[in-house]
């Protein structure tokens, strides 16, 4: 993603991490979309240069007029939604490339044409083949301080708090949630 424009939707704990990722990686600017305000906040926060809220119907057209009207290099999906899924590849440019991670839960319908034939785009899903090979770069990233998932860790909770954890993580306040087992 060097030199390249990023937009990430959904910035749930994985999407929050691709964020220093791809600045690490060298993207020239990241855009975070979400439908909870406190993950914005938190995307911000990591690295995200500008954030917009998934409802909002024209965030599309906003990172359209922040890219001269190109749109982004690269959309990491991440939510698995059918709204998200078909706005992110709309919001790409011509020629542009999506890696499709989140898990719809549902059939997605998709303009296949007019959202990825016409506009000449390379989707990729996700496989565990590379795993160990991913592994081994994060953790070389991390060792060498190239990027701090430090902030990605927004509560730590003793091991029988999981209920408030739970609650936690559904409220949409919480990104990665740690039990202590001591």
């Amino acid at each position: 993603v060097s030199g390249k424009s990023v937009a990430i939707t959904g910035v749930g704990s994985i999407g929050l991490m691709a964020i220093p990722v791809a600045r690490a990686a060298g993207a020239s600017s990241i855009f975070a979309i979400d439908v909870q305000p406190a993950k914005l906040e938190l995307a911000s926060r990591l690295g995200a240069d500008e954030t917009f809220l998934a409802r909002d119907s024209d965030w599309v057209e906003k990172i359209r007029g922040r890219t001269d009207g190109a749109g982004v290099d690269v959309l990491l999906e991440m939510s698995g939604h059918a709204p998200a899924i078909n706005q992110g590849l709309a919001a790409l440019r011509n020629g542009g490339r999506a890696a499709l991670l989140g898990l719809p839960q549902e059939k997605v319908n998709l303009d296949i044409a007019e959202l990825i034939i016409f506009k000449g785009l390379t989707v990729l899903g996700i496989h565990g083949r590379r795993m160990f090979e991913t592994w081994y770069q994060m953790q070389n990233m991390v060792k060498r301080h190239r990027i701090d998932l430090k902030a990605i860790i927004t509560h730590v909770l003793p091991l029988e708090s999981f209920d408030e954890a739970f609650t936690l993580r559904k409220s949409g306040t919480a990104a990665k949630i740690i039990l202590d087992l001591r």
